[in-house]
């Protein structure tokens, strides 16, 4: 049985799939009512910032508010503009080839797309069947966007910060709900200290932690479990390295 099972979670509260991010979402509420309401006026945006700052979760977050949104990870596979927008369409729409209208394109890690889905977006854009795009990258100018796409962005650029401790506390707090104890404040921020302020990396420095204090049969976690934690996967870097 997984620690978190003992504590009588049906899930990992501390999974970094972004859709599930998404619900404990902490410092991401100003971004996410901006983009909101750029999606609302039917405009392109552009959501940058370093690795671990929330920009996946964000577009998720996103996802969930706008039901004719559709997210793409651009890391993932190559980007099919008119098959991603098919994805809104009814059946009937699909087997006649129509494309629907009014989908919202959240294309995330959109870095270096190729030039023929850039026009392709800037064409469905101007013709209505996309009502709004979002991109996200680490930044404006490294994503290399055409001067289309950017003329259409304007100002509409959404910079995230990175996760500060009370962010950090609060996110633990969130998402271990009654069981928020098991991880007091002072542990957390000598978590977020070894993490580096990466928002994946400290959820799963915090998962690990709880498995050490639950196994241990211990109701707090303490500096000596993250101790043990960071001990342990100092070995299974140290192995995966001599392999």
């Amino acid at each position: 049985m997984k620690w978190f099972e003992e504590l009588g979670f049906d899930y990992n509260p501390f999974s970094t799939e972004s859709e599930f991010a998404a619900q404990f979402a902490v410092g991401l509420d100003e971004a996410a009512r901006e983009l909101l309401y750029f999606v609302k006026s039917a405009d392109m945006a552009f959501v940058e910032g370093s690795k671990g700052t929330g920009k996946s979760v964000l577009l998720h977050k996103l996802a969930q508010q706008s039901p004719m949104a559709v997210y793409f990870d651009c890391a993932a596979q190559p980007l099919d503009v008119k098959r991603l927008l098919m994805r809104k369409s009814n059946w009937l729409k699909r087997l006649f080839g129509y494309l629907p209208t009014g989908v919202v394109l959240l294309l995330d890690n959109a870095n270096n797309l190729p030039q023929r889905e850039m026009d392709i977006i800037k064409y469905y854009y101007d013709n209505n069947f996309v009502a709004s795009v979002v991109f996200s990258a680490g930044g404006l100018r490294r994503a290399k966007l055409s001067k289309g796409i950017i003329d259409r962005i304007g100002g509409r650029v959404i910079k995230l910060r990175q996760l500060d401790e009370e962010d950090a506390i609060l996110m633990v707090s969130n998402r271990l709900g009654s069981y928020a104890s098991l991880l007091p404040a002072e542990v957390v921020r000598a978590i977020f200290k070894e993490a580096k302020r990466d928002n994946s990396t400290f959820l799963q420095l915090c998962e690990k932690v709880c498995s050490e204090a639950v196994n241990a049969k211990a109701k707090q976690a303490s500096e000596e479990h993250l101790k043990a934690a960071l001990e342990k996967q100092s070995g299974v870097s140290g192995q995966a390295a001599a392999a």
